[in-house]
């Protein structure tokens, strides 16, 4: 599970950064765009834009760079909008995909290629670790990459115990899976087990239905039913 950004380019502000294997020191005077910039880099790594300074959204098209996932290289280009569906350019050393970033039909989304590339599972856990039969909630590439990015404020908070509920049963989640803790099988299962229920559930609401549709009709009794039938063929034969 390899990540290395070689290049971020700010397409329309005319900023491009180039990054070196290794560690990268980015300083500069407040206010010269170092959050900005690490807000894009994230953004092209699948993250969500959220709310950019009034200037960035202004001037920034897009955001492309160079970057190594895993033993390969690959250009991205990724327009600098919040829209679900909106297209993701990727050009790899033979093949090129146009993806739509977090939603599809078909579930081929960028977020999702990401996770291929780096071999990562794609998998739904449940919202509720002691509930399996809980609301499911997908591991996306943000949730691995929580460990990699730390606001400055949540540096400890975000590795031992994040102070958001949800983010931190996914922060658990991606622990887990990362060091191998987390049983596929037992993930399967879980999964077999929450279609059955909802299978179940779809039942009895079908039978309450039915039951209220022919409450106080001549059909509600299917054993006066049968034995008025019953009397029926006994007067036909």
């Amino acid at each position: 599970m390899r990540v290395q950004v070689n290049e971020i380019v700010l397409v329309g502000a005319g900023r491009t950064v180039h990054l070196e294997p290794g560690l990268n020191i980015v300083t500069g005077l407040i206010a010269s765009g170092k959050t900005t910039l690490i807000r894009y880099l994230r953004f092209l790594l699948g993250g969500s834009l959220g709310q950019p300074p009034v200037e960035a959204r202004a001037n920034v098209a897009a955001v492309s760079g160079s970057v190594e996932l895993g033993d390969q290289s690959f250009s991205i280009v990724r327009p600098a909008v919040s829209t679900a569906n909106a297209r993701i350019e990727v050009a790899g050393e033979s093949e090129t995909w146009r993806l739509p970033a977090t939603t599809a039909a078909d579930g081929e989304t960028y977020v999702n290629w990401l996770l291929r590339q780096l071999d990562l599972p794609r998998i739904d856990v449940p919202s509720a670790p002691t509930k399996p039969e809980s609301d499911t909630t997908p591991v996306s590439i943000n949730d691995y990459f929580l460990y990699s990015y730390l606001h400055q404020d949540e540096l400890g908070f975000s590795v031992f115990g994040h102070r958001d509920t949800f983010k931190n049963i996914k922060r658990r989640y991606v622990f887990d899976i990362t060091y191998g803790l987390y049983d596929l099988n037992t993930a399967q299962i879980q999964e077999r087990l929450r279609d059955v229920q909802s299978r179940l559930r779809e039942l009895r609401s079908r039978r309450e239905l039915f039951d209220a549709f022919f409450d106080g009709t001549p059909l509600e009794s299917r054993a006066s039913i049968e034995r008025e039938l019953g009397e029926v063929n006994v007067r036909l034969g």
